[in-house]
């Protein structure tokens, strides 16, 4: 009797990047990424839920202000823009940047979707 094997199917697709930097970092960030191959990013004010200022283990207020960064790039380069982010940050707080990757089922561009728009019924 022959042996079944699953195959799992390598997804290709691909990435969404979320970088969340101190304020100010994004520049940095922005720019390794384009380095490791990113065509672009968008980048913008976020705030994070724990009080507007508070006192880190250094004894240095620590603002809440972040930006956030966003780009969708090819599975083949999406580690190595992961990488450059994560090399860029200054970041003087443990655990203050930090950047995810995840799978984009399908992206449809501006002009695209306003193409979409018109046909439907």
């Amino acid at each position: 009797m022959a042996t079944q094997h699953t195959v799992t199917p390598v997804d290709t697709g691909p990435r969404l990047i979320v970088g969340v930097v101190e304020r100010g970092g994004a520049d940095r960030a922005v720019s390794a990424a384009i380095r490791a191959g990113a065509q672009a990013a968008t980048v913008f004010i976020g705030r994070g839920t724990d009080s507007e200022q508070h006192v880190g283990a250094s004894g240095l207020a620590v603002r809440s202000e972040k930006e956030v960064i966003v780009t969708v790039v090819g599975a083949p380069i999406a580690n190595d823009v992961v990488q450059a982010i994560a090399q860029s940050s200054t970041s003087s707080t443990d655990n203050a940047d930090y950047v995810a990757k995840m799978p984009v089922a399908r992206v449809v561009g501006l002009l695209e979707a306003v193409a979409m728009a018109k046909d439907e019924p």
